[in-house]
């Protein structure tokens, strides 16, 4: 994370902006723990930008997760352990 481009006065204002007392009661700990963090890191994902190296890392693993190789899977291999005839 970035957080000298974070957006402080953004984050407090989505935060301060939900109604706790109502929204946590008759809750259990771990229910409004949940409920909180769910809150919060949804906040944070619009208030605190991603470095772009940490960028990059995400959408290798987004490309991972959708069938494709990572970097690491591709160096890992290299061109002359391809095996023949498959093109993996």
């Amino acid at each position: 994370m970035d957080l000298r481009r974070a957006n402080f006065g953004l984050l407090k204002e989505l935060l301060g902006g939900i109604p706790w007392a109502r929204a946590l009661k008759g809750r259990g700990v771990q229910e409004c723990w949940s409920l909180f963090k769910c809150h919060f890191l949804h906040a944070q994902e619009r208030c605190v930008p991603l470095r772009k190296e940490i960028q990059q890392r995400r959408q290798e693993t987004s490309m991972v997760e959708q069938g494709g190789s990572s970097r690491a899977q591709v160096e890992e291999k290299g061109p002359w352990n391809v095996e023949r005839g498959t093109g993996h």
